[in-house]
């Protein structure tokens, strides 16, 4: 899945995440489409992970980026 966009300032640009990245991992489990990628969040949100690890292809590198989600008040 291809990142079209990265809001200058965000978390994901603090987090390394930048537009025509190429996210291939989350947390290990493959994605290839937006479809694959929402049960995924929608199952770290849920667990309140500490902790999201991306595998991601920038140019001819691929790096894993980890990502510390903040869930408000609650978590």
């Amino acid at each position: 899945m291809c990142i079209e966009h990265v809001k200058s300032g965000s978390w994901a640009e603090l987090g390394t995440l930048y537009s025509g990245d190429l996210i291939i991992e989350v947390d290990g489990q493959p994605v290839r489409t937006v479809e694959d990628l929402r049960p995924q969040i929608e199952k770290i949100a849920k667990g309140r992970k500490r902790f999201i690890v991306m595998k991601v292809v920038r140019g001819i590198h691929t790096r894993f980026l980890e990502f510390e989600p903040k869930w408000g008040n609650n978590g």
